[in-house]
């Protein structure tokens, strides 16, 4: 999904772009990790003492939960339509979700792969949550498909079946939600912020941005038009924008 910042930015920086434990191409999960100290034992690895961290989704959650964990290793910090590792969302948007998924798969069914103990992942079920899940979060309330050309599409559709397919059928992996809670702790950040989002995301990822930017002191907040859940993959050349000016301001 990085694929077109990272090709720019890397003519003129060292860029990184890695699959959390669990996602992509990566190993399995362990049965309980905390993403924001594994990010930081991944720049431990690879020998890198200080960065700027760029996070989408929950990906941001994690760079912020890493930001707190070692502030003199983040040098700037970049949240795009940010989730945050431990955040309870609003109990609206829990009942939409609930209503989206099981109108893609039975209610036994979920159960089981929620659980872990289905003896099959069903293909269509895969196919079927990861449609629905694009709709409601990749195109956002009120849009179609037509906000993507075919290509965007079909990446993000198989994209999305790889999430489903590998939170179902990889060993059961359980996140530690930091103490305290990170939204507690956000004005304790130092490093400069950007905060993206996008206008048609889900209103409770819209309004968490909002916290995020308001909470974190000196945080630029861009809102992009008529762009969901991803603005990396939907406006790819606004998001490239957005990340070298704020880059060039960081001094990075």
């Amino acid at each position: 999904m990085w694929r077109a910042q990272f090709e720019v930015l890397a003519r003129d920086h060292d860029v990184i772009a890695h699959d959390r434990l669990g996602f992509g191409e990566s190993t399995d999960a362990p049965a309980q990790v905390r993403h924001g100290a594994d990010l930081l034992r991944l720049l431990d690895a690879l020998g890198i003492d200080r960065t700027v961290l760029v996070g989408s989704s929950m990906g941001g959650g994690y760079s912020l939960d890493a930001a707190l964990l070692a502030p003199d290793r983040v040098a700037g910090l970049v949240l795009i339509c940010s989730g945050v590792p431990g955040y309870q969302w609003p109990e609206a948007m829990r009942a939409e979700t609930r209503k989206l998924l099981l109108s893609a798969v039975p209610g036994d069914r979920l159960a089981r792969y929620a659980a872990h103990t289905a003896d099959v992942v069903l293909d269509e079920d895969i196919a079927a949550m990861a449609d629905a899940q694009a709709r409601y979060m990749v195109i956002g309330p009120g849009r179609t498909t037509a906000a993507f050309t075919p290509d965007v599409w079909r990446f993000v559709m198989e994209m999305t079946r790889g999430v489903f397919t590998r939170l179902w059928r990889d060993p059961e992996s359980t996140d530690i939600d930091p103490e305290p809670p990170l939204l507690s702790r956000l004005g304790e950040i130092a490093a400069p912020t950007l905060v993206v989002s996008g206008r048609a995301d889900v209103s409770g990822i819209q309004d968490l941005s909002g916290l995020l930017a308001r909470g974190i002191p000196g945080a630029r907040h861009i809102a992009l038009h008529d762009t969901a859940h991803l603005p990396p993959v939907e406006r790819p050349n606004e998001v490239t924008t957005a990340l070298l000016e704020f880059l060039g301001a960081v001094g990075r």
